[in-house]
């Protein structure tokens, strides 16, 4: 059987996240969507890392783009977003699992890039 080997974040967001939500939320969505994402939280792909000393470079590396992505599937328009974004916030605002092995199976249909 062939896999594609990749390690991968699992994303939850915790309280701090849910507080922020909670300014821009005209249509009272935030808590269902909250409950909607830690039931079933985001996992992002990664390059493999094989120990703790290159999961937490994947981590520094990938953590900026990661907070702005979920930053922005709530509000799109950055100047809501919070200022000076640090690796200390983003893991006060998701809880972190990392899992240095995640191996795909359906090959028959390739990832795609979306940028």
């Amino acid at each position: 059987m062939e896999m594609l080997n990749r390690s991968a974040a699992i994303l939850k967001p915790r309280q701090p996240y849910r507080e922020w939500a909670k300014q821009d939320d005209a249509e009272r969505l935030a808590e269902s969507v909250f409950e909607a994402l830690r039931a079933e939280p985001t996992v992002y792909l990664l390059p493999e890392y094989e120990d703790p000393a290159t999961q937490q470079e994947a981590l520094e590396e990938f953590w900026p783009g990661l907070f702005e992505a979920l930053l922005g599937a709530w509000v799109t328009d950055e100047a809501y977003w919070p200022k000076n974004r640090t690796l200390e916030m983003f893991c006060e605002c998701f809880g972190i699992q990392m899992s240095s092995i995640v191996q795909d199976l359906y090959l028959d249909e390739r990832l795609e890039h979306i940028e």
